[in-house]
């Protein structure tokens, strides 16, 4: 496994009024001098790839969506999730704890060490469950019977048919937003390609060469 110090730029703009003056390219060119001065590469999120075909970024990666296999069955069973306020310390404290302490949620690609503030941020308009029999966090919806996980955060590798047991309500499917090669053998999901709203470009220093590449949704920057 290779690990990377990374940077991540998102919302890199200019008034109206200043534009076409250079202070765009300049704003970039001081920004990606710093990531190659301290840190091993960035990432740069946008909703507009063209906007940085002059800089030396990677044209974003193809993303998916993990649609598992209607042969693994699912027993609902008593859960103990509960949401965490982060209006409460020891909410704060669990989140804290669990992402400094947290296994990769993908071989392929994960993110490690990340500090809670920009998933807290993220998190703002979502709920995250908590289980404490697993100790650990999820974050899900279900959208027309469909069950979507899109972030699993704990210390342990579990089962992943032990934690979708835990959730409550009525779905017939389930797709993950992650690569789960940590937790499922290929022959049990299939991939297919998703629509992120926001695309993910690498600088020239980072290499994916996943099979399956997904970029979690809370880590946007």
């Amino acid at each position: 496994m290779r690990v990377y110090k990374t940077a991540s730029i998102h919302g890199v703009c200019v008034k109206p009024e200043h534009r076409g003056k250079g202070y765009f390219k300049k704003l970039m060119q001081e920004t990606m001098q710093y990531a190659d001065d301290h840190l091993d590469s960035s990432l740069l999120f946008t909703e507009k790839p063209y906007l940085y075909k002059n800089y030396p970024y990677k044209a974003m990666l193809p993303e998916y969506d993990f649609v598992l296999s209607e042969s693994i069955k699912v027993q609902s069973k008593t859960s103990d999730l509960s949401i965490l306020n982060f209006n409460e310390l020891k909410d704060l404290a669990i989140i804290h704890d669990l992402l400094k302490t947290r296994v990769p949620l993908s071989d392929q690609f994960s993110i490690i060490g990340a500090g809670s503030t920009l998933v807290i941020f993220n998190t703002l308009q979502k709920k995250i469950y908590y289980s404490e029999k697993l100790n650990t966090a999820i974050v899900f919806e279900i959208k027309n019977e469909t069950l979507y996980i899109q972030e699993i955060i704990s210390s342990k590798q579990h089962q992943l048919i032990d934690i979708i047991e835990l959730i409550p309500g009525t779905f017939d499917k389930v797709i993950l937003q992650f690569c789960p090669d940590r937790f499922l053998a290929e022959k049990d999901y299939m991939a297919k390609l998703a629509t992120p709203e926001c695309c993910v470009m690498f600088s020239k220093k980072l290499t994916c060469e996943a099979k399956y590449f997904r970029y979690p949704e809370l880590y946007w920057c």
